[in-house]
């Protein structure tokens, strides 16, 4: 039955949302891959943006690595303690602000500091 309304008023409140859901669903995957994708320069950041040399990149890698491997643990703890809504919003923030921070710090402790918890 076709019909000359615009498609807007055709797309029912579900439809709507759906919609809705799904563009921020794709955002939120783009925020999630960017942030992945950047830990392929911390070491380039780290040996040369601040000039702490490839020894320091290195350490800056392994404790990252350490911590990416801790937080796969305590990230399942956490989901398993508050459910998968909380942990994911609390994992994501924690993400976000690491990522802020470990483009304002200078320091190398403040990097290492900063490293495992942007994992």
């Amino acid at each position: 039955m076709p019909t000359d309304a615009p498609l807007g008023t055709l797309l029912t409140a579900p439809a709507r949302t759906a919609r809705s859901v799904v563009w921020i669903l794709l955002a939120s995957s783009l925020a999630v891959k960017a942030g992945g994708f950047a830990w392929d320069f911390l070491s380039y950041y780290v040996a040369t943006g601040t000039g702490h040399g490839t020894a320091a990149a290195g350490g800056a890698l392994t404790v990252f690595g350490v911590g990416w491997c801790l937080g796969q643990a305590g990230s399942g703890w956490l989901t398993d303690g508050v459910g998968q809504h909380t942990a994911l919003t609390v994992l994501m923030l924690l993400s976000a602000a690491a990522c802020f921070a470990l483009a304002l710090v200078r320091s190398l402790p403040a990097l290492l500091t900063v490293s495992p918890s942007w994992a």
